[in-house]
């Protein structure tokens, strides 16, 4: 036996041996196969193992997310500007397959068209309209607001801008193949197919449905805040009117206003 067996995985602990490792090496010694196979079926690709510490590897491979680590770690990003929202992506392993200029020019398009008031929640990339390897429309940034989802995509002449408003997304399934994981987006009007590594595609699957149940929760909690608020001024009108201080006509319009009819 040679001194190479025993080399010790920085993960498990446990002895690799020349043919038990992998070739990614992390604090001065090789991650062994198991682990790294581990790692890449949670959807971890070989730079992010770089990148991370051996103990956030065994976190990842414990169950947790390379997002709740990054959030421990008080990363945060601009999500407002292209560069911010193509490193989200690259950082949390939200999709792959494209450069970093390509990709910050899709992002600049959705940041260039913006509202004042729209807050980004979240951001990945993809193969677009998505048929087949050889068949779909390339490379789109997508992003989820709090107020639509966002499609889009810079060319070398011309651009395509895409939204649908949340209140007309039916559903968004996750369907993991040979080679890509498909997200399904099911709108009003159409669907869109949108193609991943499947790793990637699960967990983009997972979290869009999180913000998704999240800001269908503060709808509903608007809506409800505003219904309280209304029948507070609704019998606030009544008293005036009980006490003669406006008319019937005055009090009816008000009431109509109110309850938006």
């Amino acid at each position: 036996m040679g001194m190479w067996n025993k080399e010790q995985c920085p993960i498990c602990e446990k002895e690799t041996g020349a043919l038990g490792k992998s070739g990614v090496k992390k604090e001065n010694s090789y991650i062994c196969r198991n682990c790294f196979f581990k790692l890449t079926s949670s959807g971890v690709g070989t730079f992010k193992i770089k990148d991370l510490s051996a103990d956030e590897l065994k976190q990842i491979i414990n169950g947790d997310s390379i997002t709740n680590i990054q959030e421990r770690k008080n990363i945060s990003y601009d999500m407002k500007s292209s560069s911010g929202l193509y490193k989200f992506c690259v950082d949390s392993g939200y999709g792959q397959g494209m450069t970093k200029s390509w990709g910050e020019k899709h992002f600049q398009l959705v940041v260039d068209n913006l509202k004042s008031d729209e807050d980004v929640i979240f951001a990945f990339i993809g193969l677009h309209n998505y048929v087949s390897a050889t068949k779909h429309d390339s490379n789109y940034a997508y992003v989820l607001t709090n107020k639509r989802f966002i499609m889009a995509q810079k060319k070398l002449v011309g651009e395509t801008f895409q939204t649908v408003s949340l209140d007309n997304i039916n559903d968004i399934t996750f369907d993991s193949g040979m080679m890509f994981g498909i997200l399904t987006v099911d709108t009003f009007k159409e669907k869109f197919n949108i193609a991943l590594d499947k790793y990637s595609a699960k967990n983009i699957s997972n979290r869009l449905h999180d913000e998704l149940d999240k800001l269908n929760r503060i709808s509903k909690s608007s809506i409800s805040n505003a219904q309280v608020s209304n029948a507070d001024e609704i019998k606030k009108y009544k008293d005036l009117l009980d006490m003669g201080a406006i008319s019937q006509e005055e009090f009816d319009a008000k009431k109509k206003e109110l309850l938006n009819l």
